[in-house]
């Protein structure tokens, strides 16, 4: 057996960690069934509260694509009859909705190598402190790369990756192409910029476009949105999203003023302990944020003063609208629900903040990030942030946000449009969505048709009584700190079923825990965030209480590690921004603390065969941190 160490330095594995108290599952049996669900987002809503988050990504591929030639031809996109008139935006041409861009980026493979690698750690995220308090550091570096889109070849032009945590990934990352880096005049079609997203959390890879164009029929000012087929040094790596950047450009499409103060939203919120965690994205050298502190301040106003104070700088209007189609297209990673996601620009013209969505490619499910990990939670109705909480617990806040929802299915939400553009892109992508996905993108497809099909009927039900209650308590800025140590050995056969395992855990300064009835199963893509990804997955019960933990809870551990790095004899570090936690409790308690993150590790191979029946054997070593909007409470109920 091999030992393992616990460190941290690249995306190599990935472990997500659940722990739950029910009698329904046990030893073997919670294995095969939770591994089975997981691999199926069809049933995502009859798993237990504990595995939400992470079934809810669950589409991956049953096996790993089979190796891309790089002179293979990319396949043909349907090409538009010439316009009889020149575009007005020369950029629109990159937006096509009718066409799958060909995208080609070539720079030296180390560099490659190096940038589809590199990470977030905690640090990045929460900086030095405990808890939130600026924007999450970068650590990702441009570089000097050459471009060809559709045939039109852009040279020296900077290369990045993009990502927060769950969507860094080294298979197929996420990518940001800035023409300007090296050269402030070059263009591509009228473009600075592209984002290229990965849709490795979104399997039936339509989840971001249809949103923003829910928000644009909503409205509300929305990024434009159409997709590429990615080959970089030749390697094929499928389809992405090709989203516009919020910039300037964006702006002035959408303001009359451009020069006003825009800002991004990353677990962030409106209160004057997380209001610093905004991130300047214009005017950053002459900004004072006076804009954003006095947003702040007028929302601690009390009620019979709070629209009188909100109105003259918030376009509140604009704002149900925005808030109301978050909470109706189920974008559960946005702003209104969990506080993240979401671009505020203060308009110079009017003196009022607009909302702008990002990052939707959660988007179109029913809440995967429900309140207190409440499965019964409210569907028509996302008021975790602090704006929308303050609203829809005034009376009349509550039947404006009603009134609105109303207005958007009788209009923005039309079901057989959103059939027909569900079938529509569908038939755009399938030529380019590679063969080991194919079951996962047709299955997950189903998902988002499902949604459309039930929304209505959902969401209708909860106005008709007035609006659903909100009965949740608000949080804080994200925090974390170490609660203890996870150590595992294990020895499985690859896609044959539960192995053998020993998990011990240590919380704090308490004493190991040996877990009771452990066992452990090893495949591919136990979930859709990083699907073709070599997995474990362990289990194991509590055999008494703990801080965290009551005694008979389970504890599910999902170790992904990176194809490259699995094999016999490696020792694969966690990685900060792969390791993640995610740790439930059935029933949830009301503390609310979890998830958890695990960090700071090593996945150490004995034997790594991926053959059916093949050994995999060796060693976890981890630290278990918390990651959640509070610090730690005193004590918390055995």
């Amino acid at each position: 057996m091999t030992r393992a160490i616990l460190r941290c330095a690249r995306p190599a594995a990935v472990i997500v960690l659940v722990a739950y108290a029910t009698p329904l599952f046990a030893g073997a049996s919670v294995l095969s069934t939770v591994h089975a669900q997981a691999s199926d987002p069809a049933t995502v809503l009859h798993l237990p509260l504990a595995l939400q988050d992470v079934a809810s990504w669950a589409t991956p591929p049953p096996t790993a694509p089979a190796p891309v030639s790089p002179t293979a031809a990319p396949p043909s996109s349907p090409t538009p009859p010439p316009s009889a008139t020149p575009l007005a935006d020369e950029t629109e041409r990159l937006f096509d909705p009718q066409r799958v861009l060909d995208v080609r980026l070539e720079l030296p493979a180390a560099e490659w190598a190096t940038l589809r690698h590199e990470v977030r750690t905690l640090r990045d995220v929460f900086g030095a402190e405990a808890c939130a308090s600026a924007p999450p550091e970068s650590p990702f570096t441009y570089r000097p790369a050459t471009i060809t889109v559709d045939g039109t070849r852009v040279e020296n032009v900077g290369l990045r990756k993009k990502g927060l945590l769950g969507s860094v990934n080294a298979a197929q990352p996420a990518l940001k192409v800035k023409l300007t880096e090296y050269d402030p005049q070059q263009r591509l079609h009228g473009m600075r910029r592209m984002t290229l997203n990965s849709p490795v959390a979104d399997a039936s890879i339509v989840r971001q476009c249809l949103t923003y164009a829910l928000f644009a029929r909503a409205g509300v000012p929305a990024p434009r949105c159409n997709y590429a087929r990615v080959r970089v040094n030749g390697e094929d790596l499928g389809p992405y999203v090709h989203v516009e950047s919020i910039k300037k450009p964006f702006l002035r499409r959408h303001f009359a003023d451009d020069e006003g103060n825009l800002y991004e939203g990353t677990r962030s919120d409106l209160t004057p302990e997380w209001v610093r965690t905004f991130e300047a994205k214009t005017n950053e050298q002459a900004n004072d944020r006076a804009d954003l502190a006095a947003l702040v301040a007028a929302l601690q106003a009390p009620d019979d003063a709070l629209f009188e104070a909100l109105e003259p700088l918030l376009d509140l209007e604009a704002f149900y609208r925005f808030w109301a189609m978050e909470s109706l297209a189920g974008h559960s990673d946005g702003y209104t629900n969990n506080r993240n996601n979401v671009y505020l620009y203060h308009d110079p013209a009017s003196g009022r903040f607009h909302f702008i969505p990002w990052g939707a490619d959660g988007a179109l499910h029913v809440n995967v990030r429900p309140p207190a990990g409440d499965l019964n939670a409210p569907r028509s109705v996302s008021a975790q942030a602090h704006l929308a909480r303050r609203l829809y617990l005034h009376p009349e806040g509550r039947r404006r946000y009603v009134r609105q929802m109303r207005e958007l299915l009788s209009g923005a939400w039309d079901e057989a449009w959103l059939q027909a553009e569900i079938d529509r892109q569908a038939a755009l992508l399938r030529p380019h969505v590679p063969a080991a996905w194919r079951q996962g993108f047709q299955r997950d497809l189903d998902n988002v048709r499902g949604f459309v099909r039930d929304r209505r009927a959902q969401v209708t039900r909860e106005l008709d009584a007035g609006g659903a209650d909100w009965r949740y308590a608000p949080g804080g800025p994200p925090c974390r700190w170490p609660i203890g140590t996870l150590r595992a050995s294990f020895d499985a056969p690859w896609k044959g079923g539960q192995g053998t395992a020993r998990i011990v855990v240590r919380i704090e300064d308490g004493e190991e825990l040996t877990l009771g009835d452990p066992g452990v199963i090893a495949d591919d893509g136990a979930i859709r965030t990083w699907p073709r990804y070599p997995a474990l997955t362990f289990t194991g019960t509590f055999p008494r209480a703990t801080r965290y933990w009551q005694r008979g809870e389970r504890l599910l551990a999902l170790v992904f590690v990176d194809p490259e790095r699995f094999r016999a004899g490696e020792a694969v570090p966690l990685d900060g921004a792969s390791a993640m936690a995610w740790v439930y409790r059935q029933p949830n308690r009301p503390d609310n603390l979890f998830p958890a993150l695990l960090w700071e590790g090593e996945v150490a191979l004995g034997a790594a065969g991926t053959t059916r029946g093949a050994s995999v054997e060796g060693e976890v070593e981890t630290r278990i941190w918390m990651w959640r909007t509070r610090l730690p409470p005193a004590d918390t109920a055995r």
